[in-house]
This record gives structure tokens, C-alpha cells and sequence, in this order.
């Protein structure tokens, strides 16, 4: 968040992200990704709904495009 240019950045003072890997029938994979945010100044619930919907939206692309790429057989 340091170095971003999202504009959210100024009211985020940290995020820990937490990716667990469960296998599955020996042949796949899960891949889950937990998000902790800590918020800075007032409207703390606001902020934390207008970061949900921006991060989903983020998270979703990203998980569609590692999906994409271990269909294709990328690693």
C-alpha cells in the first residue's frame, strides 16, 4: 500500500493477507484468500464497505486469471 496509486491507500495503515492451500480428491487444489484490513481516521464504516466491494472486485480478477493460467497449463 506504500508504494500503490489506488486512492484508498491514505486511509488503510494495514493489510495482512492469508492464502490457504487445501488439496482436494489428491488432483486439485483450494485456494483461499483471507483479507485483514486496519483503517485509519473517521468513517471507519464507511471505508470499510467502499474497500470491500473495490477488493472483491480486485480478488476476483486475479483468482479468474490463475485460473486461466493452470487451465493453460501455466505455473
Amino acid at each position: 500500500m506504500k508504494k500503490t496509486d489506488i486512492y484508498f491507500r491514505h486511509f488503510v495503515q494495514e493489510i495482512v493477507e492469508t492464502f490457504d492451500l487445501t488439496p482436494v480428491n489428491g488432483t486439485t487444489t483450494k485456494l483461499t484468500r483471507t483479507t485483514n484490513l486496519t483503517l485509519r481516521g473517521r468513517l471507519q464504516f464507511v471505508k470499510h464497505l467502499l474497500l470491500l466491494v473495490g477488493l472483491k472486485k480486485v480478488h476476483r480478477f486475479v483468482f479468474r486469471n490463475w485460473q486461466r493460467l493452470c487451465s493453460e497449463g501455466v505455473s
